[in-house]
């Protein structure tokens, strides 16, 4: 057999991991492999690109754990005991203020996922004071199938007064958790 004496160069990439969108960088990568190969071949080399041939996993298992921290932090238990996303609505903003009136309309979007379950609707908290003041409930308000966006009226509060708010989702057949 004859012996091949021209060289040989191996290049090989990584799939794109499906943790992100396809940005530049992917392609930047990909051409200096690609144009690495070509030109190793108009050398002469036996030249082989086994795209796709390298995996490390790590974003793979970053973005697991990171599933994982969402699920213990936003989770919610159905009465079987099983652990089911709940993410948090949007956090509250500030609609329309009303200081003669006492009254601020805040407004938050809808959560991304409720693991599957119907929406039911959302409890309206706030509290007066720094961080150590208790939260008190101020409102419910029932979710519409198809909507995004939605608000409520704060009353009873006090102009020159610092005030927080959270918005708390509630979903069909899971005892309410509290907000984190």
């Amino acid at each position: 057999s004859e012996q091949w004496d021209g060289g040989k160069f191996l290049v090989t990439f990584p799939y794109p991991y499906m943790n992100g969108r396809l940005h530049l960088g992917h392609a930047f990568s990909l051409t200096k492999s690609e144009f690495a190969i070509g030109f190793q071949r108009m050398q002469g080399k036996k030249a082989l690109w086994p795209f796709g041939f390298h995996c490390t996993g790590m974003p793979i298992q970053a973005a697991a754990y990171k599933l994982k921290k969402e699920y213990e932090l936003y989770g919610m238990k159905t009465p079987e005991g099983v652990l089911l996303p709940n993410f948090p609505p949007a956090p509250p903003e500030v609609v329309t203020l009303d200081p003669d009136g006492g009254a601020i309309t805040i407004g938050w979007r809808a959560p991304t996922s409720t693991g599957g379950l119907a929406l039911k609707g959302f409890q309206v908290y706030f509290r007066a004071g720094g961080a150590e003041s208790e939260w008190t409930k101020s409102s419910d308000v029932d979710a519409v199938d198809g909507e995004v966006q939605y608000s409520s009226c704060v009353t009873g509060l006090v102009a020159g007064e610092q005030y927080a708010f959270k918005v708390k989702s509630v979903v069909e057949g899971v005892a309410g958790g509290d907000f984190r």
